[in-house]
């Protein structure tokens, strides 16, 4: 991935319906080659963000450039973008070749040129031996695979993903999902994904940006956004977190000492750039930071008592909530099946590094 020029630059881009801002003064780079997400919930402005890079919205304010031109005013069909929408948009009457094939044909391009890149793109995306079927013909994966060869047919720069595989059942679309991140290294062309689905971005996106409110809430790696997350809202959105509330009392280094209430204690948490004392101040714990026994530990720098309230067994996993005696419930977990069970009492012990101290 290169760290030039970015390839896709959107600049304080303002998009405003009736009094409401759907997208409100976004600034965003994405990188040549980039498999790039935009993640939010419903009415997060992500998808009016991705309709304005295709075109078929125009920014109240703002510039959109794509590899160094300024595309803002350029129509969707005269952009090097194309896009792969959520249901698929395959016409029934066509064939997979015909489908496959519509955009170039409107384009006017040689039958023989036609011909040649349709069957490219066919064992681009193994569907070669279908060609001849009708979309009513094939599974969920394989008109997946139809739209998506239909969209890199016409060899865009930039190709855009609108909740791409939320119409495939769980085991499909996590197939898909290395599939198409195979394809996308295979090809280097740049991807924009919009998804509401965090496990998907997290696991497809080199880079995530979440969005809230139309307004970006953190751009960052999967690995940054989980293991530090800039604000209460990404903590919650990104995985599962207990999240409280505190009064910031001492620092030293790094080390911050948080005076928590609804877990009575003071906890102690880690931060590059300590609060000032007496700030309120929230700590985000994942619940695989956070070690279950019978017994207090010691060593521990975070220790509550508790008992348990819930248990969902996952498989390789078992996460437990945990009523502490101070009032809030801390979320734990441990590697197979339960090993203790509801009304049990129990400490929860979690390092000083365990959880994200918070600010906002």
């Amino acid at each position: 991935m290169s760290t030039d020029t970015p390839f896709l630059r959107i600049e304080g881009v303002v998009r405003r319906f009736a009094n409401v801002a759907a997208v409100d003064g976004v600034s965003l780079d994405v990188s040549r080659g980039e498999l790039f997400a935009l993640l939010g919930g419903s009415g997060s402005g992500k998808t009016t963000l991705l309709r304005i890079l295709a075109g078929f919205e125009r920014p109240d304010s703002g510039r959109v450039l794509i590899d160094g031109e300024d595309v803002t005013d350029t129509p969707p069909w005269a952009r090097p973008v194309n896009m792969m929408f959520q249901s698929y948009a395959l016409f029934p009457h066509m064939t997979v070749e015909r489908n496959i094939a519509y955009g170039l044909q409107r384009e006017g391009l040689p039958k023989g040129e036609i011909a040649s890149r349709v069957l490219d793109a066919l064992a681009m995306v193994e569907l070669a031996e279908l060609g001849g079927r009708k979309p009513h013909q094939l599974s969920g994966g394989q008109r997946q695979r139809v739209a998506l060869a239909r969209a890199l047919v016409k060899r865009p720069k930039l190709l855009l993903l609108d909740e791409p595989l939320s119409a495939l059942d769980r085991k499909l679309r996590e197939r898909t999902q290395f599939e198409l991140m195979g394809l996308q290294r295979k090809l280097g062309i740049t991807f924009v994904m919009v998804t509401h689905d965090q496990e998907e971005a997290m696991t497809m996106a080199s880079r995530i940006a979440v969005m809230d409110r139309g307004r970006l809430a953190q751009v960052a790696s999967p690995a940054t956004l989980y293991g530090t997350p800039a604000s209460r809202f990404v903590a919650d959105f990104i995985g599962r977190s207990t999240i409280v509330e505190g009064i910031c009392l001492a620092t030293s280094g790094d080390a911050v000492v948080v005076r928590c209430p609804t877990l009575g204690i003071d906890a102690t948490a880690r931060s590059d750039t300590p609060p000032e004392v007496g700030r309120p101040v929230w700590i985000a714990v994942r619940p695989e930071n956070v070690t279950l026994g019978v017994e207090r530990l010691a060593t521990a720098a975070n220790a509550v008592a508790g008992v348990v309230s819930d248990i969902a067994y996952l498989g390789g996993s078992t996460t437990l909530h945990v009523i502490v005696d101070a009032g809030a419930t801390l979320l734990g977990s441990m590697e197979g099946a339960p090993r203790i069970g509801r009304g049990a009492r129990v400490w929860a012990h979690w390092p000083a590094d365990g959880g994200a101290l918070l600010t906002k």
